[in-house]
């Protein structure tokens, strides 16, 4: 599959951490996909503190 692209977006953001920045950006990537009716995401980041942030709530299911 080649895949798709649908887009992108940028906004300024001014945290104190690297892990806060990275779990809002990743946040705002979600609910950017949901209000879009996107049901499958595919996260990428450069810093591995965002991705392999344990959420002790975990996250199980679609954006549906």
């Amino acid at each position: 599959s080649l895949g798709s692209y649908f887009g992108s977006f940028s906004c300024r953001m001014d945290y104190p951490t690297i892990l806060h920045g990275e779990l809002f950006a990743i946040t705002l990537a979600i609910e950017q996909a949901q209000v879009r009716g996107w049901s499958r995401l595919w996260v990428e980041s450069d810093a591995k503190v965002g991705l392999g942030f344990d959420c002790p709530l975990g996250f199980e299911g679609t954006l549906e």
